[in-house]
């Protein structure tokens, strides 16, 4: 119930009340956006543990910056801007790379109620569950092999709902240039997820 509760009460609300010092407040935001930031960076980073700590540091820098953002119904597409720029930061060094964990961790897979990610209500058996992971890390191995703004790209348009506006508003770019890569990103995507022997059928399960 109560993280029902968290989650119903506005950003608006949860912001502003950040940035005037309230902890509370800033506590309940991480709440209702820590799981969803974490699963954007370990799609675009492809490693639980470096996840882990960039999802950290996102929110140690918003809770460092949340002061200066005047415009409080654009904190969503704020919040996921500092993750990939971290994201980007940390590919940049050389210090990252691409592979992917074995495992999937209920971290990993834990979403907002209501998400592209949610979980269904009833639970699937072992064997399926088992298969659907496989079928994940397969997906997550073929994301892994696109450039990195078509991944980005990808990733917010297929996991996290965003439309073309929305993700050109967060990265800077015209509308256009992220229809070409969300177009060039799905076809590379298609085509290596061919070549690791995963039908359309089986690409639909892997996303639920």
């Amino acid at each position: 119930m109560e993280d029902n509760w968290t989650i119903s009460i506005s950003d608006d609300l949860l912001v502003e009340r950040s940035r005037r010092g309230d902890l509370k407040a800033f506590n309940l935001l991480i709440r209702k956006w820590e799981k969803s930031v974490y699963n954007f960076i370990y799609r675009f980073v492809g490693r639980h543990e470096e996840a882990q700590d960039l999802c950290q540091e996102t929110f140690v820098r918003v809770y460092e910056k949340i002061e200066g953002l005047k415009d409080s119904s654009r904190f969503k597409g704020w919040l996921y801007t500092i993750a990939a720029n971290l994201s980007r930061d940390r590919l940049k060094r050389g210090d990252l790379k691409y592979t992917v964990a074995l495992e999937t961790t209920p971290e990993a897979e834990g979403t907002q109620p209501g998400s592209p990610d949610s979980p269904p209500a009833i639970a699937p058996s072992p064997d399926a569950e088992a298969y659907k992971g496989e079928v994940r890390e397969i997906i997550m191995k073929a994301l892994q092999t696109i450039p990195e703004q078509q991944r980005m790209a990808l990733v917010l348009k297929i996991y996290h709902g965003m439309t073309t506006a929305e993700i050109a508003d967060l990265t800077g770019d015209p509308a256009g240039t992220i229809r070409s890569r969300l177009f060039h990103g799905l076809r590379k995507m298609q085509k290596a997820l061919g070549e690791m022997g995963l039908t359309k059928e089986e690409l639909g399960h892997g996303l639920q």
